[in-house]
């Protein structure tokens, strides 16, 4: 049972890259046979890859987002007081 369902998770994954890659290729012909010019037609090409990669390569981008995050939340400053005041930690 779990792996029919891995099996089935697999091929939806690949059945969304190769979605989203026609979806490209679809977006580069209307920006073409709208506009009949190459620049914005070669942005159109640009913005199609990088939406492609990065649905191709999730799982990369999810660890660097997450190594960012944790890079980040390691170099918050911490203050503490020793008085009677209201004591102020992560800010």
């Amino acid at each position: 049972m779990i792996q029919t369902l891995n099996n089935l998770i697999a091929q939806a994954e690949v059945l969304v890259v190769a979605a989203i890659g026609l979806m490209a290729i679809a977006f580069v012909g209307v920006v073409w046979a709208r506009t009949k010019s190459a620049v914005p037609t070669v942005g159109a090409v640009v913005l199609g890859a990088v939406v492609v990669w990065g649905v191709s390569n999730i799982d990369f981008v999810q660890q660097k987002v997450d190594q960012d995050i944790r890079d980040a939340g390691a170099l918050a400053p911490i203050e503490q007081t020793t008085s009677d005041a209201v004591e102020v930690v992560g800010v």
